[in-house]
């Protein structure tokens, strides 16, 4: 029954964290430091009471507030791309994170990456290519582009903090200090920016809310969940769904049709990914309940 429940939430987080972008859309023309911020505050506060509960190594609290930098940069350069390009390329983009993740633990850990990771990266670069012959590709497209590039790469070094710290501290109270640390970051960015805070529109607060429970609760929580029951491999099988589950979502919610390039190019992207980050051994092995 728990292997049933298992299957359950892993479906579930995939869809969770497929609506991310098509919310975030439908939230424009709010700031894109607005979204990161309520989203991330939302998610801290209901984290906070577990920061009581368990002592936090003083090292590992300024990793995890590193994290949290790198979390609100992240969202804030994702969410921009989104008023720049459509959903499928930005997600797509966005999505690149494993493979800067294996280049960055070479550059500044030293730990090489696989044959095979590079062999991905080969790949998935020809359907970057491919992104670029796009017929309607325009500047403002190439720069929304450029800046969910950057969120893969911004998203990768947040991933690469939190690893560290997650063999320390539980998941709850982490979560608690980097989405306040992020919130916190980004609040300090909106006066810099001349950006308000406040949200407008009748449904701001309501679309918030949801990217809060559904995307970051429900998807991410739900994804560690899973972990404990299948493996690393399945589950990073399963997360190459998001930007084709987005590029979905967004076609009812939206009215966004991918063009046949860019559904060529996830294709391509996509395959890249698979080859450079799913362990073909681990594919079959289930994680132990946790």
């Amino acid at each position: 029954m728990k292997q049933k429940s298992a299957h359950v939430v892993l479906i579930l987080s995939i869809l969770a964290v497929s609506c991310a972008a098509p919310l975030a859309k439908m939230l424009q023309p709010t700031h894109a430091i607005t979204i990161g911020f309520w989203r991330c505050l939302i998610i801290g506060i209901i984290f906070s009471p577990f920061l009581l509960k368990e002592k936090i190594p003083l090292k590992s609290l300024f990793l995890s507030v590193g994290a949290g930098f790198f979390l609100a940069m992240h969202f804030w350069s994702w969410f921009a791309s989104l008023q720049y390009t459509n959903t499928l390329r930005s997600t797509l983009l966005v999505c690149l994170n494993p493979i800067w993740v294996g280049i960055l633990e070479g550059l500044i850990l030293k730990r090489m990456p696989s044959k095979n990771h590079w062999y991905g990266v080969v790949v998935a670069l020809f359907g970057l290519a491919l992104m670029g012959f796009e017929p309607q590709e325009s500047q403002a497209t190439l720069y929304g582009d450029l800046l969910a590039l950057l969120g893969g790469i911004l998203g990768a070094l947040y991933l690469l903090v939190g690893r560290k710290v997650r063999a320390t501290v539980s998941i709850a109270p982490y979560g608690a200090i980097i989405c306040l640390s992020a919130a916190l970051f980004l609040g300090l960015m909106s006066p810099l920016n001349s950006v308000s805070l406040e949200l407008k529109g009748d449904n701001a607060w309501l679309l918030i809310v949801l990217m809060a429970l559904g995307p970051q609760l429900t998807g991410h929580i739900g994804l560690n969940y899973a972990m404990g029951y299948f493996s690393a491999a399945i589950v990073s099988l399963m997360l190459l769904f998001e930007p084709i589950g987005a590029a979905l979502i967004a076609i009812p919610l939206l009215g966004e049709y991918p063009t046949f390039i860019d559904v060529m190019a996830c294709i391509i992207i996509l395959t890249g990914l698979f080859i450079g980050t799913v362990d073909k051994n681990q594919m079959f092995q289930s994680g132990k309940p946790q």
